[in-house]
């Protein structure tokens, strides 16, 4: 019997997203469910689809297509066909991992919903080979399930070419049912898009600019139509060879690129209007107002290589700011002596303004000169960080019960052990937990208080500071929704 005949039942719990799926982009590092509801809903169009999917999902859920798994190196159950079910599911079971702006809507859902749905069927694919070959065979379209769009689709075949064929065009040929042909083209186009996501296109490009250019909602094909000219490709100095794009000027290319990306992106009457229909019956006059290639200057890029071989002084290093050059000290995680307390890679999202607001303010303090503010900061934190998880949780009156006192009035040393109860004796914020409130550890409560309470200045030093906030960051990570960009 074939391996997609026969059905099992697990917990939606143990299921484990798939933070590879085409649906997200590769750059965002994913691990908290909340990651990936709020990396798949950032378009607008996604947003709404996926808010229909969890509507009929808790109104009925029916399982039209099937969900398959594979298991892991660890022996975690992966989803390679239906996250966005699996998603919406876990996400009917705990509505306060939703995004928030979504929360409302999901936990009114949830709380509709004649019985929760804890279990459902799925098929085990014996390996990751065999589950990404049943997702090419199923990805078309249907009732409760959402088709990839073009980009989608460019990143599904280069995980497959790279992760499961080792980069074997022949394998990847049977695999993906594709010839050559189609293949190279599929790859190379997803050369070119990655130019859009870089930093390098990023420090030319406005915030917004780069966002829009790396949305779903970005017409891909206007790229695709483009760079599939081949006087384009000669006045702009780009070469293919099989999957690989040479590019001649780097950084001329680069900025008649974003000249290119931000005429599709503005509204503007003084723009160059470009689309598929005037790439094909206006391409001189476009190429005539965009920013000239010259191809007599070698700033080589070549998509086969890890990074590219520009000269020290290219003209597109030469256009970053400052911050951006290579010799600029980047501060590092968990350097003791780095000036501020947070790095800016490290955002929140909370409901309380107070703990957002403390959060992003000492991202901008440095911890020297303001070092008792930051110290006391340390303290107030982890006291809001604490409501915070409490009240996600709904845990406010079963803390009241235990300490028989309003939840106003439990000190924070009594949060802290009825918080210990209800975590993993094997995680990591346990046995901080357990540390903190010890006497003989390197970092402890009495020593926090003491930067509120205390008249001591043992331990105002900016290394010590930024170490306390190290040794409890996994603590934090466990109570809150913190990520890294």
């Amino acid at each position: 019997m074939e391996w997609y005949d026969r059905k099992y039942v697990r917990s939606v719990e143990n299921l484990k997203l798939w933070k590879a799926n085409p649906r997200y982009n590769p750059n965002e590092d994913l691990i908290s469910v909340t990651d990936f509801a709020e990396a798949l809903v950032e378009d607008e169009q996604e947003k709404s689809s996926f808010n229909d999917l969890i509507k009929s999902i808790a109104q009925r859920f029916r399982p039209i297509d099937p969900i398959v798994v594979w298991k892991d190196e660890r022996k975690r159950f992966c989803v390679a066909e239906g996250n966005r079910r699996v998603l919406a599911l876990k996400l009917l079971l705990n509505p306060n991992k939703a995004p928030k702006g979504m929360r409302k809507y999901i936990r009114d859902l949830a709380d509709s919903m004649p019985e929760k749905i804890t279990k459902i069927h799925v098929y085990i694919a014996p390996s990751f080979e065999e589950a990404s070959w049943y997702i090419s065979q199923r990805n078309n379209t249907s009732s409760l399930r959402k088709s990839w769009s073009r980009l989608q689709q460019f990143r599904w075949i280069a995980y497959q070419f790279d992760e499961v064929c080792n980069k074997d065009m022949s394998h990847m040929q049977v695999q993906a049912q594709m010839t050559i042909a189609e293949l190279e083209y599929a790859l190379r186009m997803l050369n070119i898009i990655r130019l859009v996501e870089s930093d390098d296109m990023k420090v030319l490009l406005t915030e917004d600019e780069y966002k829009d250019a790396n949305s779903h909602k970005f017409p891909i094909t206007i790229i695709e139509r483009f760079f599939s000219n081949l006087e384009v490709r000669e006045k702009w100095g780009i070469a293919y060879e099989g999957i690989n794009v040479k590019i001649r000027n780097y950084g001329d290319f680069m900025k008649a690129f974003a000249a290119f990306l931000r005429n599709v992106l503005s509204k503007s009457e003084d723009r160059i209007k470009i689309d598929t229909r005037t790439i094909t019956s206006n391409l001189q006059e476009i190429l005539s107002k965009l920013p000239s290639v010259n191809l007599e200057v070698d700033e080589e890029y070549d998509s086969s290589l890890t990074t590219s071989s520009l000269n020290e002084n290219s003209s597109l290093e030469d256009s970053c700011p400052k911050e951006n050059k290579r010799d600029k000290k980047i501060p590092q995680k968990g350097d003791p002596y780095r000036e501020k307390l947070i790095l800016k890679c490290y955002y929140i999202n909370a409901s309380n303004y107070r703990l957002v607001g403390i959060f992003d303010e000492l991202k901008k303090v440095k911890v020297k000169s303001c070092i008792n503010l930051v110290a006391a900061s340390i303290r107030i934190f982890l006291d809001l960080a604490i409501v915070e998880y409490v009240e996600a949780n709904g845990l406010r009156r079963d803390f009241e019960e235990e300490c028989n006192l309003s939840f106003r009035e439990i000190p924070l040393k009594k949060r802290l052990n009825c918080l210990e109860k209800r975590l993993s004796k094997y995680s990591e914020a346990k046995k901080i937990l357990i540390q903190l409130k010890s006497n003989d550890a390197r970092y402890t409560l009495d020593i926090l208080n003491g930067y509120q309470h205390s008249m001591s200045t043992t331990h105002l030093v900016p290394e010590y500071i930024n170490g306390f906030w190290d040794f409890l960051f996994p603590l934090f990570c466990t109570l809150l929704d913190i990520k890294e960009k």
